[in-house]
């Protein structure tokens, strides 16, 4: 969830073996970590920047646009839909509505 709108469902195994959204893949690889294999665990695509969006006017299109690596044009306008990704993981990010 992030500035109230959910953009990623999953089980709990699918949703931390593989994280879709650029949100969760941020949100994963700045957890604090103990050990060398827990590490490689996280994402490695997406670190955290930016600073996080009022919530009481929140920007248009997806509300995480500002601060994800990957936004395109599409992401400043359009709120996605939730998509199925795969099996039981549904994602509403543009990247994925894309690939349908």
């Amino acid at each position: 969830m992030y500035l109230a709108k959910i953009y990623e469902y999953a089980s709990a195994r699918m949703f931390f073996h593989n994280p879709l959204h650029p949100y969760t893949k941020m949100l994963l690889s700045s957890v604090p970590v103990l050990t060398d294999d827990e590490e490689a665990l996280k994402p490695k695509d997406v670190k955290s920047m930016g600073e996080v969006s009022s919530a009481i006017n929140p920007p248009s299109g997806c509300r995480f646009h500002p601060r994800c690596p990957f936004a395109t044009k599409i992401c400043k306008a359009k709120e996605p839909e939730f998509v199925l990704a795969e099996q039981g993981h549904y994602v509403a990010c543009h990247l994925y509505t894309k690939k349908r």
